[in-house]
């Protein structure tokens, strides 16, 4: 207990020296400090989450943890939003689905493989779902297929926002109702922190969990701002555009901490499932509520309920916001049809990985990579054509088993 007192108790003065820095020159310093600060405040909300996880009903743990494990994610796309910068707002949100899509998947493959090559010899062929696992991929799906209607329509609208939050809302009431015997989290899984967090006196446990919420969320909400201030100086003064600085460093700052726990129970093998659906929810949750509370904000912005259009010219790329949502939508297409079998492979998550960082190093190929990502979503269609209906049976399975009662 007396460790984390004193952990909490840095963390206060590190948010006090972030308000003296904002009084501060703006400088290459400043922004590695904001980094780290969102970093440090995604790092604690995602031990408070693993903890909340553990012990606190799985009903509320759903609605709860669903939410908090993605704020650094949605308090940065907020201080764009506020800040009415278009190409920037979609920036972050592209950048973020995509690097999850791209990176986060085949990570969970290749370290659940390589501890699977440790114990048996051999490197891992498949990852293979369970039934109960397909609400998450046919909600995916859906929200991916509804994305269509915003890019035919050129703007984002607050219709959009009612949409995505009643499709979350939906997909909620779906899990709230499954036995959630795969997706319940063992103690045993539990590191670190959270591991030393569960392990105190019953009656410090909430209170020490709020804390780190509370912590966790005041870095983060005292960083934003600053942070997203000054990558904007800094892309421009090292000559690069800060719509491809924004689009990769926030994310994979608010990102990272919650990944590792994936990571560390892709490591355990039995758990691969597991750690990849907490990656796919994540997936679900910027596409649905992050994507929602940009119109949301925006609005409260301008005063008034406003569209934003998505013909804003994207500074140093020649693209437009239109062709960046597009490229995420059809990189989207293509994960969730990978999934339609209940199953990916080795080959399949490599994919993932290459056209994200062909996509990364060469900026010009993306307009191409959008028919690469629908070309080979059409061909894993015609190749796979058998077991296509894994997904829609084992989900009306679920529907008929548990929801429909």
């Amino acid at each position: 207990m007396k460790t984390l007192k004193t952990h909490l108790t840095y963390m206060l003065f590190f948010i006090a020296g972030i308000l003296l820095l904002g009084l501060a020159e703006k400088s290459l310093f400043s922004i590695a400090l904001y980094s780290v600060a969102i970093l440090m405040g995604a790092l604690i909300i995602s031990w408070a989450a693993e903890s909340s996880e553990i012990i606190i009903s799985e009903g509320l743990a759903l609605a709860i943890v669903a939410w908090v494990q993605v704020f650094p994610e949605f308090m940065i796309e907020a201080t764009i939003s506020w800040a009415q910068d278009i190409p920037n707002m979609f920036a972050n949100f592209t950048g973020a689905n995509r690097i999850l899509i791209g990176i986060g998947w085949p990570l969970v493959f290749f370290v659940t493989s390589f501890f699977y090559r440790r114990k048996n010899g051999r490197f891992l062929k498949e990852i293979v779902l369970s039934d109960e696992h397909s609400v998450e991929v046919v909600f995916f799906f859906a929200a991916t297929v509804y994305s269509f209607v915003i890019i035919f329509r050129g703007a984002l609208t607050i219709f959009d926002s009612v949409v995505m939050i009643g499709l979350y809302i939906t997909y909620l009431a779906f899990v709230a109702r499954l036995p959630h015997l795969s997706r319940k989290k063992s103690s045993e899984l539990v590191m670190g922190v959270p591991k030393k967090v569960i392990g105190l006196k019953k009656s410090y446990i909430k209170p020490v969990i709020a804390s780190m919420f509370l912590i966790g969320g005041l870095l983060i909400y005292f960083a934003a701002g600053p942070f997203y201030d000054n990558s904007l100086v800094l892309a421009t003064s090292l000559g690069i555009s800060q719509f491809l600085f924004i689009q990769w460093v926030a994310p994979f700052l608010s990102e990272f901490p919650e990944k590792t726990s994936a990571f560390y129970w892709a490591s355990k093998v039995k758990q691969a499932p597991m750690a990849l659906m907490n990656l796919i929810s994540s997936k679900l949750t910027q596409w649905t509520l992050l994507l929602a509370m940009i119109p949301i904000v925006f609005s409260l912005s301008t005063g008034s309920l406003s569209s934003i259009p998505l013909s804003s010219q994207v500074a140093g790329t020649g693209f437009t916001v239109s062709m960046e949502l597009l490229l995420t939508i059809a990189t989207s297409v293509y994960a969730s049809v990978l999934l339609f079998k209940m199953r990916i492979s080795w080959y399949e998550a490599a994919s993932l990985f290459l056209l994200w960082i062909v996509q990364f190093m060469w900026v010009s190929t993306r307009p191409a990579m959008i028919w690469v990502c629908f070309g080979l979503a059409a061909l894993e269609l015609i190749v796979y054509r058998k077991e296509l209906l894994k997904t829609f049976s084992g989900f009306m399975k679920i529907f008929n088993e548990h929801v429909k009662k």
